[in-house]
């Protein structure tokens, strides 16, 4: 059982279960999408067109329904990446060896829903882990760990591929430890900041700060998913108008340039607030 709101996700989850021998039974995936605007409804339509079409679309109402879902197909193993509910208990006691999940952080750093946003915002180093699931999130026992350089990407289409080939290695790992009966590695304990939402005065760029910060505050917002009824990131002002910035570099490169403590950054792509 694959559960995911991703469609790229659950397809290549999908190729590497198959690949492994495996028979995948159903994708699990959530109508919240839906129901907070255009842009998401083209994300949650996804889930249904990269889907192999021998694979059942299940949708619960809420989190209380996964369980009765999950029971219904009787699944040996779920394996979930980019899913947004918290999964109860009751539904993580359905699969026969557990249920696992693909989070995009090394952890036990940046558990929460935005870990590649807030490691770039850091200069960290991408990675990601597979685990098992348990009652609390990005909790349970590593099953496989991995990293990868990050370089120039400034869109999850540039960085997608490279975490995909990444975590498609893992999850054959964590396939491969799960059938000796490997229950993992515990996760240390840590103090470790949650990866949540951005704070509130960080949607505006600050031109004060560094070359290098400004830079990392810009791409940093570009690996933003979706968050609360709020103004999205970055924003700045240019020429006197409101803009959300997609693309900069250092200075040098031509077009507008905006001085910072230490030198300048050229703006190479924006869009409007409301797009």
């Amino acid at each position: 059982m694959i559960i995911s709101q991703v469609g790229d996700a659950a397809a290549s989850i999908d190729r590497v279960v198959r690949e492994a021998g495996h028979a995948p039974v159903a994708v699990l995936t959530t109508r919240r999408a839906v129901e907070e605007g255009p842009k998401r409804e083209r994300f949650f339509l996804r889930v249904f067109s990269r889907s192999p079409r021998d694979l059942d679309i299940l949708v619960p109402a809420n989190s209380k329904r996964i369980a009765p879902l999950l029971g219904s197909y009787e699944p040996d193993l779920v394996v979930c990446c980019g899913f947004p509910w918290l999964i109860p208990p009751d539904a993580l006691a359905v699969p026969r060896l557990g249920a696992i999940n693909i989070h995009p952080s090394l952890l036990p750093r940046w558990r929460g829903p935005f870990p590649v946003a807030w490691a770039i915002r850091c200069g960290e180093d991408l990675g990601s882990t597979v685990h098992r699931m348990d009652e609390t999130l990005d909790t349970g026992p590593i099953l496989a760990q991995g990293s990868v350089p990050f370089e120039d990407e400034w869109s999850w289409d540039e960085l997608g591929p490279k975490l995909e080939a990444l975590e498609s290695e893992l999850l054959r790992q964590a396939l491969n430890r799960i059938a000796a009966g490997d229950e993992g590695e515990s996760q240390p304990a840590t103090d470790d900041p949650y990866a949540g939402e951005f704070e509130d005065d960080y949607v505006w760029v600050d031109w004060s700060k560094p070359v290098d910060e400004v830079l990392r505050q810009i791409r940093a917002w570009q690996f933003v998913g979706v968050t609360r009824k709020r103004e999205r990131g970055p924003l700045a002002k240019i020429r006197g108008e409101t803009v959300r910035i997609l693309r900069a570099g250092r200075g040098g490169r031509g077009g507008v340039e905006i001085e910072c403590t230490n030198g300048s950054v050229s703006i190479e792509a924006i869009e409007s607030p409301t797009a």
